[in-house]
């Protein structure tokens, strides 16, 4: 069982994550659960640090709002 003070880490597929991470990261850093945003060796790809259970709809609908390609933001 985890707390929410745990760490966990999760994969979104982003159109161009991995070079636009820090894009990616200051929209998600709205969510007072997200840690960080790191850049994968996948183009498409970021890795999301979070606490607590992961919420990649919540995260993917404010990525969507910020203006990534909301045909191809989703998660792996």
């Amino acid at each position: 069982m985890w707390a929410d003070h745990d760490i966990f880490l999760t994969e979104l597929r982003v159109p161009g994550g991995s070079e636009h991470w820090r894009w990616v990261r200051w929209e998600l850093f709205i969510f007072h659960d997200v840690r960080d945003v790191l850049a994968t060796g996948e183009r498409d790809r970021v890795v999301i640090v979070h606490r607590g259970r992961a919420q990649p709809v919540r995260w993917l609908r404010a990525l969507k709002d910020a203006g990534l390609d909301s045909r191809d933001v989703r998660a792996p």
